[in-house]
């Protein structure tokens, strides 16, 4: 992956938890011809899975971000439904461009 670099783009979406700013990113950018990076504050990594809907140990141990579920489910699915748009069916993203920006998202593109 580092050696060689991907054909196509890369999209790289990050959770706002402490420690993870670009933890990842030198090696997605000499991967990818293209690379976006999308961070989401106020996340953790499991927001952007269906386990954001259960209650229970999860939540008690603090495993979710401040995010609320059906908010986490809606940026998720529109950052996903963007990248593809753009790059498997041509239509220019506004998000991905950062001519659309969003509450709580960052979009950087690389290359």
């Amino acid at each position: 992956m580092v050696d060689t670099p991907m054909p196509g783009s890369f999209l790289m979406v990050y959770s706002g938890r402490p420690g993870r700013a670009g933890a990842s990113d030198i090696i997605y950018r000499r991967a990818a011809s293209k690379y976006h990076r999308v961070d989401v504050s106020g996340t953790m990594h499991l927001d952007f899975t269906d386990m954001n809907w259960w209650p229970g140990p999860l939540r008690r141990r603090g495993a979710y971000g401040a995010i609320a579920p059906k908010r986490a489910a809606y940026v998720t699915r529109q950052i996903v439904r963007e990248y593809f748009d753009q790059e498997l069916r041509g239509r220019r993203s506004a998000l991905l461009a950062g001519d659309a920006p969003m509450p709580d998202v960052t979009v950087k593109r690389a290359k």
